[in-house]
């Protein structure tokens, strides 16, 4: 099993506004760590520390979003970073 965890394996091609970008599969190690954070955040009341979850979490997970500011996250459609949220947060699942 440990020859599949190369880097290569790790990543898969996401649909994302008409194009495609590389996204890494979450592992249970990263899941266990989003699960972690998630639970210091009220997702019903505080709209920016939402914000900083799902910036932060896209930087951790998509190639070439690591430098990305809060202000460039900002301009995408909500829809689309909420459709990509939950595609990469289900990509540990096993479906891919």
């Amino acid at each position: 099993m440990k020859h599949l965890l190369k880097e290569g394996q790790l990543k898969r091609e996401v649909p994302f506004m008409g194009g495609v970008i590389d996204v890494r599969k979450t592992t249970v190690r990263d899941l266990k760590q989003v699960q972690e954070l998630a639970k210091t955040i009220d997702f019903t009341k505080d709209t920016e520390e939402t914000m900083k979850f799902v910036y932060d979490t896209l930087r951790r997970f998509v190639d070439g979003a690591s430098d990305m500011t809060d202000e460039e996250f900002e301009a995408f459609p909500v829809e689309d970073l909420s459709g990509l949220i939950q595609t990469i947060l289900g990509s540990g699942s096993g479906n891919d």
